[in-house]
């Protein structure tokens, strides 16, 4: 249950909080207001209310390459890559070569998988687009595999059970 912030200190994070990280303005605000809120409770209070502060990944996304060239590649530290496609735009590599091959625009609620779990084989045949509700059966099932043919009959068991639920759910 969110907690009521009192309006001094919506203006005061307004006024105050553009010019600093999240983890600045937390002690000031806590001693300030006597309060005792968690740096996650102020964050996602001031996106809410659309309130602007400083990000502390700034190093990150400088790192990402916004001065690189449409087509330059990133690998994120966990070992997805990242492929430019505009101006300060990235996509994941795999759901850009999906994309293109078949012509389509994906939604954003559906992923692109690897078949064989190596974040490196782009083969147009190891990509599959799953719908998000069934890569979470796929995940929280273990469904996966190093073997193609058993992750496709993964996300078929997934279907099945995202089906069944749904199914289940209606009576």
């Amino acid at each position: 249950m969110r907690r009521k912030i009192n309006p001094e200190l919506k203006e005061y994070l307004q006024l105050f909080a553009k010019d600093y990280t999240v983890e600045e303005i937390l002690p000031k605000v806590n001693k300030i207001f006597n309060e005792n809120y968690t740096k996650i409770e102020l964050q996602k209070y001031l996106v809410r209310n659309k309130i602007k502060y400083k990000y502390k990944n700034k190093k990150m996304i400088r790192k990402m390459g916004l001065d690189k060239p449409i087509g330059s590649e990133y690998t994120k530290p966990d070992g997805m890559v990242m492929i430019k496609i505009a101006k300060n735009k990235w996509e994941y590599k795999q759901r850009y070569i999906y994309e293109q091959y078949h012509g389509v625009k994906l939604p954003e609620d559906v992923y692109v998988i690897f078949l064989n779990h190596d974040r490196n084989d782009f083969r147009i045949e190891n990509l599959k687009a799953v719908h998000r509700n069934i890569c979470s059966y796929i995940s929280n099932h273990k469904l996966y595999s190093t073997d193609e043919e058993i992750t496709k009959l993964g996300i078929t068991t997934a279907k099945l059970m995202y089906k069944t639920k749904k199914v289940q759910n209606k009576r």
